[in-house]
């Protein structure tokens, strides 16, 4: 039994029901018609961002691959400076191990949004997924640069000090990030390690 009706014409104000059907025909292990509807909101609004993402992730979950692939270039076509569309590719080219692809497009992301501090904790954390801490560090530092009090960079940098040994780095940065927040428990749990 399908949660969904048949989709004539997908209406741009209605996209995100159509989304919302398409995800209730997958979550109720129906996978033919959720691609269904998928491809048909896809293909009836091209100009969504929104509708290729949701398609290429679908793709993602069923590892399809190569169908994902089209559709994050599908909405990068439709916009290639979405901030969404390309996290989305990031991740993408790092689960299939296309890292230095990944580098490449989490630094484009930075220069294009320098502001947007979770594209600096993106990036610092795809650098201590690969091992280099250095650079992860830098990142991190960048970051707290330009907003001392950003709590996400300042316990990931304190986690490397911590792990490399440079406990003055990181009792300090510890101590402030308890100062901001007495209850804060990743940084008791740094303290505690020192």
């Amino acid at each position: 039994q399908s949660l969904g009706f048949e989709i004539e014409r997908v209406e741009p104000r209605f996209l995100p029901a159509y989304l919302d059907l398409s995800a209730g025909n997958e979550s109720a292990l129906q996978p033919a018609k959720a691609e269904d509807l998928f491809k048909r909101t896809a293909d009836q609004a091209p100009s969504s961002v929104e509708a290729h993402l949701a398609l290429a992730n679908f793709y993602l979950r069923s590892h399809r691959n190569e169908d994902a692939e089209r559709q994050l270039h599908a909405a990068l076509s439709v916009d290639a400076h979405s901030r969404d569309a390309n996290l989305a590719l990031g991740f993408f080219l790092i689960q299939n191990r296309r890292t230095d692809d990944a580098e490449r497009l989490y630094r484009k992301l930075q220069a294009d949004y320098p502001q947007d501090e979770s594209i600096g904790i993106i990036l610092g954390d795809f650098y201590m997924d690969t091992g280099r801490m250095d650079r992860a560090a830098d990142a991190y530092q960048q970051i707290l640069k330009t907003n001392p009090q950003q709590t996400v960079a300042k316990r990931r940098l304190a986690g490397i000090f911590l792990n490399e040994r440079a406990m003055d780095k990181a009792a300090q940065l510890s101590d402030e990030l308890l100062k901001q927040n007495p209850n804060d428990s990743e940084a008791r749990l740094i303290r505690g390690r020192l």
